[in-house]
């Protein structure tokens, strides 16, 4: 495998990706909005971060060892498919309304090379079944009751050990070659197998200030996701390493720009931090994330985007190491 001095070729592809998609989806009538403005409250947008910087965490193409700028490209894809939603009829009104929502959700990364996509991509399927409860305290005062109640899989899809130094000569388990387990060893970052199902609970409360083309939204989130291990995939020993759950924090202000002669759009930002659970020590549990943004409606809520983050990797089977990220491109909301 070749790998080249400047990641000219894997920056030139991210970009025509996202020009691509930008045009495809500037094309779309503007009812192909089926979802609409929950999107930045309960769900991860769809993002492209053609330079990120890794600060720290990352892995040289050539020795594997630490570097800090091992990625040109980070990209998380989250097409949302409403199967059924009832958003619309909210609308001005008091009441109640929900959305049934179809996530198969893939995460990527690219490293410095003119090829060398770092192993593995995360594949995260997600339904979540969504709930709305709104209510006019003031004529300028909107606030809405926020409940999710989702059910994932979470896996690389990967089939080799687990632990860096393995092996499975009968194709039965993988164990040491002395024989002796050795819980918390460096993984297998190449194909080491990882695997969970997930069921979580969030809820939390938004606000809208201000009249509905100027609104200030301010929204907070907590949940519980449990993990399960799966066949094939995660066993007991692991789960010691990843935990048995996770909890969340969120915090996301956003406000909303109009005038006679610039686009509607958002601009805000968003605080989160997870922490996993366990029965005992566990890698790199906690993370921060601040998340920068300014969608524009007329772009069908495309938009710049900036990333910044703290605490063990997210990218599925390196939560054992530790990164800070720091990441500016493009987003969308939608």
């Amino acid at each position: 495998m070749r790998h080249a001095r400047a990641p000219a070729l894997a920056v030139a592809m991210a970009l025509a990706a996202i020009a691509g998609s930008l045009g495809f989806l500037l094309a779309l009538p503007s009812h192909a909005r089926a979802y609409g403005e929950p999107v930045g409250m309960l769900l991860e947008p769809t993002y492209a971060l053609p330079f990120p910087v890794f600060l720290k965490g990352g892995e040289s193409p050539v020795d594997g060892k630490a570097t800090s700028f091992p990625a040109t490209l980070e990209a998380s894809i989250n097409l949302h498919v409403p199967l059924t939603s009832s958003l619309h009829e909210l609308d001005q009104r008091d009441g109640f309304a929900h959305a049934f929502v179809f996530i198969p959700r893939v995460d990527l990364r690219h490293g410095l090379g003119t090829s060398f996509p770092i192993r593995t991509p995360g594949f995260y399927p997600t339904v979540r079944f969504q709930f709305f409860h709104q209510s006019h305290l003031r004529p300028n005062l909107r606030r809405r009751w926020l409940g999710e109640l989702l059910v994932a899989h979470h896996s690389n899809g990967q089939d080799g050990c687990f632990y860096r130094d393995q092996i499975d000569p009968s194709n039965a388990r993988c164990r040491f070659a002395d024989g002796k387990e050795r819980v918390g060893a460096p993984l297998n970052h190449v194909d080491g197998s990882f695997a969970t199902n997930e069921l979580g609970l969030r809820a939390g409360a938004d606000f809208l200030l201000g009249a509905p083309e100027s609104a200030l939204s301010i929204t907070s989130l907590f949940g519980l996701v449990l993990f399960r291990p799966t066949q094939g995939g995660i066993d007991p020993e692991i789960e010691a390493l990843y935990g048995i759950g996770r909890v969340e924090a969120q915090l996301r202000v956003g406000k909303r720009v109009w005038s006679h002669s610039a686009a509607r759009s958002e601009v805000g930002a968003r605080l989160r931090i997870d922490a996993r659970v366990g029965k005992r020590t566990i890698e790199n549990p906690v993370g921060v994330l601040v998340d920068g943004f300014w969608s524009f409606e007329t772009l069908r809520d495309w938009g710049p985007f900036v990333r910044a983050y703290w605490g063990g990797d997210y990218y599925n089977v390196r939560f054992d190491a530790r990164s800070m990220i720091l990441g500016l491109g493009m987003m969308w909301e939608a």
